[in-house]
This record gives structure tokens, C-alpha cells and sequence, in this order.
């Protein structure tokens, strides 16, 4: 089992609407099943900060390696069109020094019907490297990047 805490940012966050659930202790489990891992929630009503997923799609992260397409990603923004689809794809990018190989998953499915597009990129070596989520209704959004030690 995984348990995030709220800390102060979370706060900042609940008072701005930029971040869900940033007041509670959130709790879920991580399957993993070959080269898949699932997010896993005992309440369905609450979900991870850090594993971001469309609650009517599921929440698994597919652990092969992407090698096409290639994204290009520059600060929060890639050179895909807007697209309401889900996205697997693989990119470098620059977060505190090149990243080589990581994978790409951009789930915009949501945006649909006003709800909120969410993107990770990450790879077996790094873990989650990037994850955010953000609206067009809003123009607004939120997500974190990995830090070095």
C-alpha cells in the first residue's frame, strides 16, 4: 500500500483548485503484472497526486520501452496537435540534464467532455520522470518533475 501525505504546497494548491484531493491522505496499491503496473484505489472517489489517471479509464502504466513516435517536449508542452486521444510515444528531454529514452503517455480522452487531459513520462531507470494534468476549458493545470538528490 502507498500513502501520500498533503504537505504545504497540496495547501497552496487546494486553495488555488489547482490540485485534486490536496487536503486528504490519499491510499492505493501498485500491481505489477509483466510489463504493466495498476493503480489500484479502496476508494474509487480518491485518487493519487502523483499517479494521475482518467477515473473512467483505469490507471496503468505500460513499463516497455516506446520507441515511435517521437514527442518532442519543451517546458510543459510537446509538438503534438491538441487531440482528445491517448497517446504512447517515447521523447528525451532536458529536467535537470538530458534524459534519454523515456516513455511518453498523453491521455487527453477526458477533454472530451470537459474534463481534464493528464500526461507521464517516465522509464524503468528514472521512474516518473514528469507527470501533470491540465484543462482547456481553464487554460490551467498542474504536475511535478522529478528531482535530482
Amino acid at each position: 500500500m502507498v500513502r501520500e501525505f498533503p504537505f504545504y504546497w497540496f495547501g497552496f494548491a487546494q486553495r488555488t483548485k489547482q490540485c485534486r484531493f490536496s487536503d486528504l491522505e490519499i491510499q492505493y496499491f501498485i500491481e505489477k503484472n509483466g510489463n504493466q503496473i495498476r493503480i489500484k484505489y479502496p476508494n474509487f472517489r480518491q485518487n493519487s497526486r502523483l499517479f494521475l489517471f482518467p477515473t473512467e479509464f483505469g490507471g496503468t502504466i505500460n513499463l516497455e520501452e516506446t520507441v515511435d513516435p517521437q514527442v518532442e517536449v519543451k517546458g510543459w508542452k510537446t509538438n503534438l496537435p491538441y487531440s482528445t486521444a491517448y497517446v504512447e510515444a517515447a521523447t528525451n528531454m532536458f529536467v535537470w540534464e538530458e534524459l534519454q529514452n523515456l516513455n511518453f503517455m498523453m491521455d487527453n480522452r477526458p477533454m472530451k467532455q470537459r474534463g481534464s487531459g493528464i500526461t507521464h513520462i517516465y522509464n524503468k531507470d528514472y521512474g516518473m520522470v514528469r507527470v501533470s494534468e491540465y484543462s482547456s476549458l481553464t487554460g490551467k493545470g498542474y504536475g511535478w518533475d522529478l528531482l535530482p538528490n
